[in-house]
């Protein structure tokens, strides 16, 4: 008999779904939204939310069974800053990007220098911070940052190079 797993993931990342079994020759997968693939062993699922997805898998001998495989998505602000930039323009490294922010919309990133002064706000960051401030570049130097999700939820905090 088949045999699958039922992974969970972060709110914005993928996970590889896997059907095993012995004589299987193909693969029909439902819900098609969020698939790389409707029509292999392992196609990889990135819902936004928990969702279960079906697979008619059927073996050498045409005999068909449905499975069910459950991609638990958890909101765990699992967010990942980069911790410098070099704004040169070459099109490298020239903004500060954190991975996965666009899956929590509902996010306010603050950076500051040094004293503490205010020296950027974006509620629902889009990775487009380039080192200035009204269109003046920062000096090369250390700036720290505050992304807030809201109430209950814990601030991440850290550290920016600007390498020029």
């Amino acid at each position: 008999t088949p045999a699958t797993s039922n992974p969970v993931i972060s709110k914005g990342y993928f996970s590889n779904l896997t059907v095993t079994g012995t004589n299987l020759v193909s693969y029909s997968w439902t819900p098609v939204l969020n698939l790389s693939n409707t029509n292999t062993a392992n196609p990889t699922a990135s819902p936004s939310q928990t969702k279960t997805y079906a697979v008619t898998v059927t073996n050498s001998f045409e005999s068909s069974t449905v499975l069910n495989i459950t991609v638990t998505v958890v909101e765990d602000y699992n967010v990942t800053p980069r911790n410098a930039i070099t704004p040169n323009g070459d099109g490298k490294n020239d903004a500060w990007v954190v991975a996965n922010i666009t899956s929590y919309p509902n996010n306010q990133v603050r950076i500051f220098d040094r004293a503490g002064r205010l020296l950027f706000v974006e509620s629902n960051y889009q990775n487009g911070w380039d080192g200035t401030v009204n269109g003046v570049p920062l000096k090369e130097d250390t700036y720290y940052f505050i992304i807030t999700f809201g109430p209950g939820v814990k601030p991440k905090k850290g550290f920016i190079s600007i390498i020029r």
